[in-house]
Order: structure tokens, then C-alpha cells, then sequence
């Protein structure tokens, strides 16, 4: 191939993986919840309720669908976020990932 070039990449910022995925995960959340609940399906398992009791005290509605919209993106954030943070480990240790690239 002519006028390639080989990148590598050395590290990911976590903060900015935070917001990326945990933005993303966020909206969809919001829509998951808020048409499950105008669609009146049961989003929250009794696995969830379980774990978080007070969550079975929320009245089925728009609040309880903004909640599932918070707390799935702030879960997907923080995973998203470990995800980064091994990476930059492992990619210390053993190298990054490398692409190649036209000019």
C-alpha cells in the first residue's frame, strides 16, 4: 500500500470513555425505560429488586424511567471505564493496538 502509516495506540483517557459510553447508555436507557413503562412492560426483575429494595417502592411511571436511564448509564460508564483502565495495563506490558492508516 502506498503512504501508509502504522499508528499505535498507547493509551485511552478513562474520563472521556466515561462520558462517551456512559452519554450513550444513558440515552438508551431513558428510552428503554420510558417506553416500558408507557408500554406498561416490567423493566425492573425481581433480581433488581432484590438486590436494591427500594427500588420496588417506586411508583411504575416517568420517574421510575429517568431512574433506569441514570443508573444504566452510570453502570455502563463506570464498566466502560474499568474496560479503559485495563487496557492502558495491558497495553503498557504487551503494546497497544495498531492500525494502519492512508496518508
Amino acid at each position: 500500500m502506498k503512504n501508509t502509516r502504522t499508528l499505535e495506540v498507547k493509551s485511552i483517557d478513562a474520563a472521556s470513555i466515561f462520558k462517551f459510553f456512559g452519554g450513550i447508555f444513558l440515552l438508551v436507557g431513558l428510552v428503554i425505560g420510558l417506553f416500558g413503562n408507557i408500554l406498561r412492560i416490567d423493566i425492573m426483575s425481581t433480581q433488581i429488586i432484590r438486590v436494591f429494595p427500594f427500588v420496588a417502592k417506586l411508583a411504575p411511571g416517568i420517574f421510575t424511567g429517568i431512574a433506569f436511564g441514570i443508573i444504566y448509564g452510570l453502570c455502563a460508564g463506570v464498566v466502560s471505564s474499568i474496560f479503559a483502565l485495563l487496557y492502558n495495563f495491558f497495553a503498557a506490558l504487551l503494546g497497544g493496538l495498531k492500525f494502519s492508516a492512508k496518508d
